[in-house]
C-alpha cells in the first residue's frame, strides 16, 4: 500500500505531481495489453499496389494488388488482385483485375502501436481465440504499407516470422519495415 504524505516544500509538491502524472500516463497507455486498438483500421483502407513487378513477357507484366476494406474500427477484409500492364516493365497505366472472393481474409486488429514514423497493426483471424498469435503485421510508413505475414505460407516477400515472444517488439518491426522498403517489398497506395 502506498501512503502519500503531505508535501512540505515546493520541491516535494512538484515531485508528487510528477509521479501522479507519470502514473496517469502509464495507466492511460494500456501498458501493452490487448485492449481495443488506439488506431483505426481506416488508415489501411484502399487499394495498394506492390512495388515489385512480375514480368510475364516483353509485352505483359503485373503487380500484385491488395485491397483493404474497413468493416469496423478494428475489423477489416483483405483481398488480392493484379494490376496488368501491356508492357514488360509495369510502367504506364495498368488494368486492375477482379478481386477474387476466394482470396478474402477477414481480420481483426487486436493490437496497434505507433512511433514517430510508423503506424502498426497486428491482425488476427476473426475466429481465433484472444490468446492466439497474430496472423500478421501491417505497418504504415509514409506512403508505404509493409505487411509481414507470420503464417507458413507467404504470398509476398516478407521477413521471416519473429519469435513468438517478439511479435510486438517495435524495434524489430521498425528494422524489418526498413529492410522491406530497401528490398522494394512493400505496397504503395493506388491513386483513386
Amino acid at each position: 500500500m502506498t501512503t502519500l504524505l503531505p508535501a512540505t516544500s515546493p520541491t516535494a509538491f512538484a515531485t508528487c505531481l510528477s509521479l501522479i502524472a507519470v502514473a496517469a500516463a502509464l495507466a492511460g497507455c494500456g501498458g501493452g495489453s490487448d485492449d481495443a486498438p488506439q488506431l483505426d483500421v481506416a488508415l489501411l483502407a484502399g487499394d495498394w499496389q506492390h512495388q515489385g513487378c512480375h514480368v510475364v513477357s516483353s509485352n505483359l507484366s503485373q503487380r500484385s494488388v491488395m485491397r483493404m476494406v474497413r468493416q469496423e474500427t478494428t475489423l477489416f477484409t483483405q483481398t488480392y488482385g493484379a494490376l496488368t500492364y501491356t508492357n514488360g516493365d509495369c510502367t504506364g497505366s495498368g488494368t486492375v483485375g477482379d478481386f477474387s472472393p476466394d482470396t478474402a481474409n477477414q481480420l481483426a486488429a487486436r493490437r496497434t502501436a505507433s512511433t514517430g514514423s510508423l503506424a502498426i497493426f497486428w491482425g488476427y483471424w476473426t475466429g481465433d481465440p484472444a490468446d492466439s498469435p497474430p496472423y500478421g503485421r501491417w505497418v504504415l510508413k509514409g506512403d508505404f504499407m509493409c505487411p509481414a505475414f507470420y503464417g507458413t505460407l507467404t504470398i509476398y516477400p516478407s521477413p521471416p516470422p519473429p519469435e513468438p515472444h517478439t511479435y510486438y517488439d517495435l524495434e524489430i518491426a521498425t528494422r524489418q519495415t526498413d529492410e522491406m522498403l530497401q528490398r522494394r517489398a512493400c505496397f504503395t497506395r493506388m491513386p483513386a
